[in-house]
Protein backbone atom coordinates (compact mmCIF):
# COMPACT_ATOMS: atom_id res chain seq x y z
CA UNK A 1 0.00 0.00 0.00
CA UNK A 2 2.84 2.45 0.81
CA UNK A 3 5.20 1.60 -1.97
CA UNK A 4 5.07 1.32 -5.65
CA UNK A 5 6.21 -1.79 -7.81
CA UNK A 6 7.39 -2.75 -10.77
CA UNK A 7 5.17 -5.21 -13.02
CA UNK A 8 6.59 -7.11 -16.04
CA UNK A 9 4.26 -8.82 -17.95
CA UNK A 10 5.21 -11.44 -20.76
CA UNK A 11 2.26 -12.26 -23.46
CA UNK A 12 3.86 -14.95 -24.67
CA UNK A 13 3.26 -16.13 -28.52
CA UNK A 14 1.50 -12.74 -28.78
CA UNK A 15 2.78 -9.16 -30.46
CA UNK A 16 1.60 -6.53 -28.48
CA UNK A 17 0.19 -3.47 -30.41
CA UNK A 18 -1.25 -1.10 -28.09
CA UNK A 19 -1.54 -0.72 -24.77
CA UNK A 20 -3.95 2.10 -22.77
CA UNK A 21 -4.47 2.62 -19.00
CA UNK A 22 -6.88 4.16 -16.58
CA UNK A 23 -5.84 5.10 -12.84
CA UNK A 24 -8.16 5.98 -9.84
CA UNK A 25 -6.05 9.06 -8.59
CA UNK A 26 -6.24 10.86 -4.86
CA UNK A 27 -4.38 10.42 -1.53
CA UNK A 28 -4.50 7.48 0.38
CA UNK A 29 -8.35 7.12 2.64
CA UNK A 30 -9.42 10.19 0.17
CA UNK A 31 -13.33 10.21 -0.57
CA UNK A 32 -15.65 12.64 -2.69
CA UNK A 33 -18.30 14.31 -0.98
CA UNK A 34 -20.96 16.64 -2.73
CA UNK A 35 -18.99 19.50 -1.28
CA UNK A 36 -15.53 18.04 -3.18
CA UNK A 37 -16.46 15.98 -5.60
CA UNK A 38 -13.22 15.56 -7.35
CA UNK A 39 -10.74 14.17 -4.47
CA UNK A 40 -11.30 10.72 -6.35
CA UNK A 41 -11.31 10.94 -10.28
CA UNK A 42 -10.60 8.21 -13.35
CA UNK A 43 -7.46 9.99 -15.21
CA UNK A 44 -5.39 8.17 -18.27
CA UNK A 45 -2.79 5.95 -17.12
CA UNK A 46 0.07 6.28 -19.79
CA UNK A 47 3.52 5.13 -17.99
CA UNK A 48 3.57 2.10 -20.08
CA UNK A 49 6.30 0.91 -22.15
CA UNK A 50 5.96 -1.88 -24.98
CA UNK A 51 8.67 -4.60 -25.95
CA UNK A 52 7.61 -6.67 -28.12
CA UNK A 53 5.76 -9.52 -25.88
CA UNK A 54 6.32 -7.56 -22.95
CA UNK A 55 4.13 -4.55 -20.91
CA UNK A 56 6.06 -2.89 -18.51
CA UNK A 57 4.70 -0.38 -16.15
CA UNK A 58 5.31 0.60 -12.48
CA UNK A 59 1.61 0.33 -10.16
CA UNK A 60 1.92 3.39 -7.98
CA UNK A 61 1.73 3.04 -4.17
CA UNK A 62 -2.69 2.91 -2.90
CA UNK A 63 -3.36 2.84 -6.89
CA UNK A 64 -5.99 1.00 -8.68
CA UNK A 65 -5.05 0.60 -12.26
CA UNK A 66 -7.13 -0.64 -15.28
CA UNK A 67 -4.97 -1.73 -18.04
CA UNK A 68 -5.68 -2.62 -21.68
CA UNK A 69 -3.74 -4.51 -23.74
CA UNK A 70 -4.12 -5.30 -27.93
CA UNK A 71 -2.29 -8.59 -29.62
Amino acid sequence: VDEAYDVESVLTGLGVKSVKGEIVSGVKDAKNTFDEPENVKIEAFNDIKIDGEKVIFKIPASSVLHIEVEA
